[in-house]
């Protein structure tokens, strides 16, 4: 049994250190740990998964292709991006009832994302295009 880190990843307790499960997974299948400059990336693309079929090494250049062919690359902002959670129309409120002074707790409540989400909305730190 193990933990979801900060990013999504799965954690767990092994060899007497906190480790990525994903890659302990890879390391018990094909007895194999990666190196610093490899990672163990997802084809099914879902984070917590440590079954060792969905799993493939790569270094750096491919991981970050990997993470643009699959829309998750920080360059691909707000609409673009395939994780997001608001859509333009939703956007356009938010900024709309920030300007008329309504209260964080209240569109985090409606909207269903965190208060960060929509400071970073106020802030023009996500979404300035709108």
């Amino acid at each position: 049994m193990g933990s979801v880190g900060k990013k999504g990843y799965g954690k767990l307790w092994y060899d007497g250190g906190c480790k990525s499960a994903h890659k302990i997974a890879y390391f018990l299948h094909y007895n194999y740990y990666p190196t610093s400059e490899e990672h163990v990336l997802h084809k099914c693309d879902t984070l917590e998964c440590v079954n060792p079929k969905h799993l493939f090494l790569g270094d750096n250049f491919i991981n970050q292709r990997d993470c643009v062919e699959k829309g998750r690359h920080s360059s691909q902002k707000g609409g673009n991006h395939n994780r997001r959670k608001l859509e333009l129309e939703q956007i356009v409120e938010i900024k709309k009832r920030l300007k008329d002074g309504e209260y964080y707790r209240d569109l985090t409540k409606e909207f269903g994302v965190s208060h960060q989400t929509i400071h970073a909305i106020k802030s023009e730190r996500n979404w300035k295009n709108v």
